[in-house]
């Protein structure tokens, strides 16, 4: 007789299949790793804008203060405002205070009143004075009328004369030479001009020994296209032209003691 097979407790009926051998554990790839990894990658995007961010504030710090620091002066007197001022300056009238108010009083600023420069001097009957440059606006987009006026120490004006109608007006860089004659250039949109003015003693006070462009053909002025060269102290005024078979000319003009003539 068989003894009967030992059969244990019935095995629940969902178990799964027992593994074979020993198991390997896989780590997880979800879940909580995932998430911090996801952090760190958004700290350091939020870190990079940051950074971005800093840079251009910099940037735009850097140019402010640039721009801030331009090459005209309120108080500069060779910039197109030499005071920032809008009321009439009191006391002695100077080339750092004169501005576009006391110009207006004095009736000057007839085609506009962007004051482009302003030379001290000293006049033989007048006394300290200062020879001011305007046009009609600072960037020389419009053609007009320009002027240059010299103010006593009063603010009152002393003389005038119209200039153009041009685009731009001013004094050279350096506009006084040894005889005290006063160089300014000018452009209609062409060649730039020479115009120079010196004291008298007569009932005008000045003169411009007609360099002043008047009308609007240039072949009627008498400095265009022209430039000055440092002879010594004194300035020679030489004009370019052309000559009858299309060649280049220039024509030198210098002081005898009267008048700019032909040297």
């Amino acid at each position: 007789m068989n003894a009967p097979t030992p059969t244990g407790p019935p095995a629940p009926a969902n178990a799964p299949n027992a593994p074979s051998g020993p198991q390997r554990i896989t780590p997880h790839t979800t879940g909580p790793q995932r998430a911090a990894g996801a952090g760190r990658r958004n700290s350091l995007a939020w870190l990079i804008a940051a950074a971005v961010v800093v840079a251009a504030l910099v940037v735009g710090i850097v140019v402010l203060v640039l721009r801030s620091g331009g090459s005209h002066h309120a108080d500069d007197p060779t910039s197109p405002t030499s005071s920032g001022s809008t009321s009439i300056p009191t006391g002695t009238i100077t080339a750092k205070n004169i501005n576009v108010a006391l110009l207006k009083k004095d009736g000057l600023c007839v085609g506009g009143c962007a004051i482009t420069g302003t030379v001290a001097f000293t006049h033989p009957k007048w006394g300290k004075v200062t020879l001011v440059t305007t046009q009609a606006t600072a960037d020389g987009t419009k053609k007009a009328d320009a002027q240059v006026s010299v103010i006593d120490a009063k603010g009152d004006s002393k003389w005038d004369y119209l200039v153009g109608p041009v685009r731009t007006f001013k004094p050279l860089a350096k506009p006084v030479d040894s005889l005290g004659h006063i160089f300014m250039t000018y452009n209609a949109g062409g060649a730039d001009g020479i115009v120079v003015v010196g004291s008298t003693t007569d009932s005008f006070g000045m003169t411009d020994y007609s360099s002043v462009p008047l009308g609007s053909d240039p072949s009627d002025w008498r400095f265009y296209n022209a430039a000055v060269k440092d002879v010594d102290g004194k300035y020679e005024i030489v004009v370019e032209g052309d000559t009858a078979d299309g060649k280049v000319s220039y024509t030198a003009y210098d002081w005898n003691g009267l008048e700019y003539v032909k040297g």
